[in-house]
């Protein structure tokens, strides 16, 4: 996993977390996780990546998005090479 953060908190001063984009290699997991006091929003650069929202599972392209509130148990299954970009906000 490479990863490159774009914005982060100690940048910007605010209660906003950061901004990454992630290169994900084929079969890598983000093992089931929650964040008690971050919401997340993703964006798929390229390619197809599985996210596990609450048991829920989506399938994403290219150019899909999502949010993942506080609180929510989430996992990133990576299907093939994929490049994903992440907003954290702290509340």
């Amino acid at each position: 996993m490479k990863q490159v953060v774009l914005l982060s908190a100690e940048e910007n001063g605010c209660t906003f977390t950061q901004i990454v984009i992630t290169d994900l290699k084929a079969v890598e997991v983000a093992k089931a996780h929650v964040h008690e006091n971050i919401q997340e929003g993703f964006y798929v650069l390229g390619r197809e990546l599985v996210i596990v929202l609450d048991g829920e599972t989506e399938h994403c392209q290219a150019e899909d998005s999502g949010w993942v509130p506080c609180g929510i148990k989430h996992e990133l299954r990576v299907v093939i090479d994929v490049r994903v970009m992440t907003i954290e906000c702290a509340i």
